[in-house]
């Protein structure tokens, strides 16, 4: 048995040392270990991926988030449907974008997941990784190279800009939208490259755009990108280009994408969405930050505000610089890349799409909105990366085996550290909403039926934001049954409230600590 045991393992070992010589022979004899083995590769990112945001999952619920729970708790599957599809009301939650796949989407987390903050943030940390994934493979696939692959998702999972999208539950909308819209076009590629299969690719492509475009607007571009596949990926020449027929495949599409442009008019229309995103001057400003926290993932901040601007202003040099030192590379990218120009003339397009949508908030530019244009930013990375490798390997004595894994580490580091610094600052900020639920809770405070709640010394900014005064009575909600709430910061201004307690109401004093106490901006 011994005997057959080491055959067998001499066996296997021959196999793979014969696999690993032809990788090597067809990746040019001068590539790394772990390059052979891309699908090892890839876990690998994955799991780093995981690990610098497994602390995301202790983090508690924040801001929207209770909005949702509450709505989810308080209604019907099939009320709760209707309404998010009925584009004339904002119910059953107060939103500000039209996402009725999204909201009905919560109400299923709801029913499985009930309270549990972990459950929700491990979900978004898994549909993240599984965002890196198909990025993985698309970069793959348009371009050929492993290196460029790996590069592309291990840029695109720690990216520092969003780690906050990944961070907080109710922005999972952008992390789950960009897995369809990832899917649809992995999907579409598939489909021009024909084969047996190619119908079914076509028509999963479809209902993934569908499905990326009701979970979130911003998505809207996928259909420009799609064109853009074909265009700089696909098409042989300038006469493919010109058939009609090779468009009509587009058409599906195209109709989908202009009947949910209509209802979207029709829903800001009816609801005033119109005053959170319009077209105007301002979006060249908001194109220009966006862009900007892209290129400078270190200067994106947490909002103590949701929906808050970077509290530094970006502007003058802090913004151009940054701009002008990425752009010089690109556009050396485009004049040098012979063999992958189209690749990187997508790659550009693509990430200069995604912005366009983001431009049009009037609440300014807020880096955590910048997850749907990171698999766009990945891409463009690691095309310009891998060929400045090839460059330097070419000219120098330098060996693309050698630059490659210092140039991972190199990018696992600082953005890893980041990462862990972003969304640590966010746990801080959930945690307050969890320490006043808690602190209530554990003092066996007894509300009578019918009581009012009164809570002094609560922080001053779940005082001054509506949103948030909200989201602490619709924790109430959820915890006590209790609607209503009233917050103060001093006793002085607890007596000059319209509703002052009377005979029989609760008083409770709440001593917030530090964590909760965000610098007054």
């Amino acid at each position: 048995m011994i005997r057959l045991f080491a055959e067998g393992v001499w066996n296997f070992q021959k196999r793979v040392r014969a696999q690993v010589r032809r990788a090597l022979a067809h990746q040019g004899g001068d590539s790394p270990s772990w390059l052979v083995a891309p699908h090892a590769a890839l876990v690998l990112i994955l799991a780093i991926g995981f690990g610098f945001y497994a602390q995301t999952l202790g983090t508690w619920f924040f801001h929207d988030d209770l909005w949702f729970l509450q709505a989810s708790d308080a209604n019907s599957f099939s009320s709760y449907t209707l309404d998010a599809f009925d584009y004339r009301s904002n119910e059953p939650v107060p939103e500000l974008l039209y996402r009725p796949l999204y909201v009905v989407w919560f109400y299923g987390l709801f029913i499985v997941f009930g309270l549990n903050a972990w459950a929700y943030h491990l979900l978004g940390v898994l549909v993240h990784l599984l965002s890196a994934t198909l990025l993985w493979g698309i970069a793959k696939k348009v371009t050929g190279r492993d290196a460029i692959a790996h590069f592309a998702a291990l840029i695109f999972v720690l990216h520092p800009s969003y780690a906050v999208a990944v961070a907080f539950v109710n922005n999972n909308i952008v992390v789950f939208s960009t897995s369809a819209y990832l899917g649809s076009l992995a999907l579409f590629l598939h489909y021009l490259d024909g084969g047996v299969r190619r119908s079914w690719y076509y028509a999963a492509s479809l209902l993934s755009f569908l499905v990326a475009l009701l979970l979130h607007p911003e998505t809207a571009q996928l259909f420009a990108v799609l064109v853009l596949a074909f265009l700089l990926l696909r098409s042989s020449g300038f006469r493919e280009a010109l058939d009609l027929r090779r468009w009509l495949p587009f058409l599906p599409f195209l109709a989908v994408e202009v009947g949910f442009l209509g209802v979207q008019a029709l829903a800001r229309q009816a609801i005033d969405y119109q005053t959170t995103f319009q077209l105007g001057d301002h979006m060249v400003d908001n194109y220009v930050r966006y862009a900007a926290f892209a290129v400078d993932p270190f200067r994106a901040v947490t909002a103590h505000v949701p929906f808050q601007a970077d509290s530094r202003p970006l502007e003058g040099w802090r913004t151009w610089l940054p701009l002008v030192v990425a752009g010089v590379p690109v556009f050396w990218l485009l004049a040098v890349s012979r063999s992958r120009p189209y690749v990187s003339l997508f790659a550009l397009c693509w990430f200069l799409l995604a912005l366009l949508p983001l431009s049009t908030w009037t609440f300014g530019a807020v880096s955590r909105k910048l997850y749907v244009a990171g698999p766009a930013m990945g891409l463009l990375g690691a095309v310009l990366l891998v060929t400045v490798l090839d460059y330097l390997a070419d000219k120098t004595p330098l060996r693309f085996s050698l630059m490659a894994p210092l140039c991972a580490l190199i990018i696992i580091i600082p953005f890893g550290a980041r990462v862990i610094e972003m969304t640590g600052r966010f746990e801080d900020e959930a945690a307050g909403y969890q320490l006043l639920i808690d602190e209530v809770r554990q003092s066996d405070t007894a509300i009578p039926d019918g009581a009012r709640l009164y809570l002094v010394g609560v922080p001053w900014n779940y005082i001054a934001f509506s949103g948030a005064y909200r989201a602490v009575q619709n924790s109430f909600q959820l915890y006590y049954g209790l609607n209503s709430v009233y917050l103060t910061v001093t006793d002085e201004q607890l007596r000059e409230l319209d509703v002052p307690p009377v005979p029989g109401d609760i008083i409770f004093h709440y001593e917030c600590p530090p964590v909760c106490q965000p610098p007054i901006q």
